[in-house]
């Protein structure tokens, strides 16, 4: 040019350029070699802007283009592209772009905003103090709302949920609509004042969209009050969770990846050009490997094969771990390179697993070589999902006969006439009797509730008891961060709750009836300290998981105490000796009878090991076993002992 650019005359340079391919262009101030590069949809005639605020080079005159840095053209109409109303923004430094996401901290004339139809829009403090975008709905049109005008498109490619949080005192039906695409997602706002709202596209991400409009409560008009008055603030686009499957073609920095014991891992391109896992095994373990960790669960309803394209350019056998649960597949690699791989879990997909780790022939050490070199790309998930029936169609174990001074039936058939549990009026959670199988079991569906609450017929005074059972059937597919917790309420002296203690069960399982046989004062945990139960009241179930998620519904049966010492137990007790005590490796265990059956338990209840000798003397390796407090339950025909064994 002529005459040279001037950055007091500011510091954005516009251009409309035309392409009918999308396109990253770049315009760059040649001599001061400072440049900036835009992405074109490639939708023909798009308005760009080139930000230079705080960077502005002076007595620039050469300006240049380039079209995609990354690769050749061809001279075709696909490398054609128009460039015209080349210019400059007026006003000095041209202040801040507008682009998601929008806290609405900058001035209030930064912001591109109106209302329309009896809508009325201005940036100003919030409820919070914070600024936010003020949206009072007048008595105009029943689609009365307000816009904001982003100075940047934006990009589905970060992301297909939009979010804000958004202040409201009244329960109303807010509306987000991408104006000029007429696309929209309406979300229900509780009226409780500031409350997180996502409006989901997914699948339906118009391109290109500037300008986001605000509906509240399109079925009538407003009047101008403070019942039509809402804020919104921090309005943005969230990028997707790390789910599978995964191609790696997201900024590096968006995967949660390790190597471990002398493996490293990145994600750079690999040997096709695209961006995968490399992993490098150096000369550290045998194990040495890489892992990534998912933002979401893997989940088994969506198969129990997992796929991934494998690069190695010699033969290896490659393991792929669910790392938690210590589960895991080995498949061998040919070395011909790129070869798609399937890890086949079907009957032992482990449940709420996010992380996958990868192991190259778990025989030797590596040496960092290129012959140690793998690259991972596309892990996916297929084959045949489980889905966990809808409800039981079976009964569950019918609990052994005790002498009825040694019980106290809650719930339940097996031991007569049961207390009984009434639903509380406080919960969420409806109850039903329901028969199956013949048995009679308790049906509660929850609601908006994790929880479900339950008075016992009268008071029972457990004392005596030194154990209690529940069966549960949980339905649905198990969720990510499920737990079960059982609480007993003990009410002395009144109807109100003195003390309490709980069972935290941290791994329940689904589409199966399973037990719950708790040591009441072995119990641990926040709490369980105060195991009086002369008193009790309340039964709580509370079914907690992730992101504020629950089942919708289980199924209890067969819940009552018990004493495990009797007349019959005693006897038992002075004809058999378990040794040595505490255990490493070796437990014997020899008897004046014939046991029948013996099983360990750690203190949640769960049977970690099970023999059936059939013999007076006889040993049990249990070198497998974590230290720790166990309960061995020895079975000799009706006799039973109980007793504890540290590890």
């Amino acid at each position: 040019m002529d005459t040279a650019v001037d950055g007091a005359n500011g510091e954005v340079i516009t251009a409309n350029v035309h392409s009918t391919v999308a396109r990253d262009i770049t315009l760059k101030f040649d001599v001061a070699n400072v440049e900036r590069k835009v992405s074109h949809g490639g939708t023909g005639w798009e308005a760009m802007s080139f930000d230079f605020t705080g960077d502005m080079p002076a007595n620039q005159t050469a300006i240049a283009f380039f079209n995609d840095l990354t690769q050749q053209g061809d001279g075709s109409a696909e490398w054609t592209i128009y460039i015209d109303n080349l210019a400059q923004t007026t006003g000095g430094n041209a202040g801040p772009t507008i682009a998601l996401p929008v806290d609405f901290e900058e001035a209030a004339d930064a912001y591109e905003i109106a209302g329309f139809d009896g809508g009325v829009a201005t940036v100003e403090a919030g409820p919070d103090g914070a600024n936010s975008l003020k949206y009072v709905k007048g008595a105009g049109q029943n689609w009365a709302g307000v816009w904001i005008n982003l100075d940047t498109a934006v990009d589905a490619s970060k992301g297909e949920v939009l979010t804000a949080n958004v202040h409201s005192t009244v329960a109303r039906d807010i509306t987000l609509k991408f104006d000029a695409a007429s696309k929209e997602r309406k979300v229900s706002h509780g009226g409780t004042g500031w409350e997180a709202m996502s409006f989901d596209f997914t699948g339906d991400m118009p391109a290109n969209q500037t300008k986001i409009a605000f509906f509240n409560d399109l079925t009538q008009q407003g009047d101008g009050s403070a019942e039509w008055t809402i804020y919104i603030d921090d309005l943005a686009q969230p990028e997707p969770p790390i789910a599978l499957p995964v191609d790696f073609e997201k900024a590096a920095d968006a995967y949660e990846i390790a190597g471990f014991d002398g493996g490293v891992a990145t994600v750079e391109a690999g040997p096709d050009g695209a961006n995968s896992l490399k992993y490098v095994k150096g000369a550290g373990q045998n194990w040495a490997g890489v892992w990534i960790n998912l933002d979401t669960a893997v989940d088994g309803a969506n198969g129990q094969i997992i796929t991934a394209d494998v690069h190695s350019t010699v033969a290896r056998e490659i393991a792929l771990k669910f790392d938690a649960a210590n589960v895991e597949r080995k498949v061998n690699h040919s070395g011909t390179g790129w070869e798609a791989m399937s890890f086949d879990f079907t009957g032992e997909m482990p449940a709420n697993q996010t992380k996958i780790a990868f192991f190259n022939d778990l025989t030797q050490q590596g040496d960092g070589s290129a012959d140690w070199t793998i690259y991972i790309d596309n892990l996916a998930q297929t084959g045949d999902g489980v889905t966990a029936p809808a409800g039981p169609t079976d009964a569950p174990t019918t609990p052994p006969a005790r002498n009825s001074w040694d019980v106290i039936s809650v719930y339940g058939e097996a031991y007569g006439t049961a207390i009984g549990l009434n639903n509380t009026d406080w919960d969420k959670a409806t109850f039903a009797d329901e028969t199956i199988a013949g048995n009679v079991v308790l049906k509660a569906e929850l609601a908006d509730g994790n929880y479900i609450g339950a008075n016992l017929g009268s008071k029972i005074n457990a004392t005596d008891m030194t154990h209690f059972h529940i069966d549960y059937w949980m339905a649905g597919d198990l969720l990510t961060g499920q737990t079960m917790n059982t609480k007993w309420s003990n009410h002395a002296g009144g109807n109100v709750e003195t003390s309490s203690f709980q069972d935290y069960n941290a791994g329940p399982q689904t589409g199966t009836w399973k037990s719950r046989d708790i040591d009441i004062e072995a119990l641990t945990g926040e709490g369980n300290s105060d195991f009086s139960r002369a008193e009790l009241a309340q039964l709580i179930v509370t079914l907690a998981a992730a992101d504020g998620a629950h089942p919708a519904t289980i199924y209890i049966d067969n819940v009552y105490f018990y004493r495990a010492a009797t007349a019959s137990i005693n006897d038992l007790e002075s004809n058999v000796n378990v040794y040595p005590n505490p255990v490493e490796n070796t437990l014997n265990v020899s008897a004046a009878v014939v046991i029948d059956a013996v099983s360990i338990f750690d203190l949640t209840g769960r049977e970690v090991m099970r023999a059936t000798p059939n013999a007076t003397a006889f040993s049990l390796d249990v070198s497998d076993l974590n230290k720790g407090l166990y309960l061995v339950s020895v079975k000799a025909g009706k006799q039973e002992l109980t007793t504890k064994l540290v590890k």
